[in-house]
This record gives structure tokens, C-alpha cells and sequence, in this order.
């Protein structure tokens, strides 16, 4: 779930994002090139895919390092945590 006051929530009318497969780390390599053209100028590279054919990323330049983004192909991306521990400890409860 996220903030329906973020600017993901005003954006997006789902009230959760659900996660359909989390990338193997062996597939990272080929889903980053098929979406690199996309991708690249937000400085992120796919973790995982969401129900509606969206992408779950994180930031891999030097002011995005380690952030959670979503990134939603009608709407763009948006920052959803500053690191993966609290996006995975907000999202599953650890």
C-alpha cells in the first residue's frame, strides 16, 4: 500500500501495488537492456514487475543510490522509499 496523498496516490487510482515476480538476479542483465531506452534517463534498473505490467526499480546514480522507484508506463516514475530494507519493511513487515 501507499499514500493516496503521494504523488503516486494522486497519479495512480490503485490503492496498492502488488508484485507479480521479483527478477532473478541471473535475468537482471536481459530485462535492463529491453528497458534501458526507458529506463536509463531516470538512473534505475528493474527489480521487479507489478500486476499491470509495471516495474518496481532502484536507483543506481549518485543522487538516486539505493532508492525505490515506481515506474508506471502511462503515468512515469515515482520515488517510493530511500531504501530497499524500508520499502521491504513497510510492504511485507520484517
Amino acid at each position: 500500500m501507499f499514500d493516496k496523498d503521494s504523488e503516486l496516490g494522486t497519479s495512480i487510482p490503485d490503492s496498492a501495488l502488488q508484485v507479480s515476480e521479483v527478477f532473478e538476479e541471473s535475468e537482471w542483465e536481459e530485462i535492463s537492456r529491453n528497458v534501458n531506452i526507458i529506463l536509463r534517463e531516470h538512473n534505475v534498473l528493474p527489480l521487479m514487475h507489478t500486476l499491470g505490467d509495471n516495474l518496481i526499480c532502484i536507483g543506481e546514480g549518485r543522487a538516486n543510490f539505493g532508492k525505490i522507484y515506481y515506474y508506471d508506463f502511462d503515468f512515469g516514475i515515482f520515488e517510493l522509499e530511500d531504501s530497499l530494507k524500508s520499502f521491504l519493511d513497510k510492504r511485507v513487515g520484517l
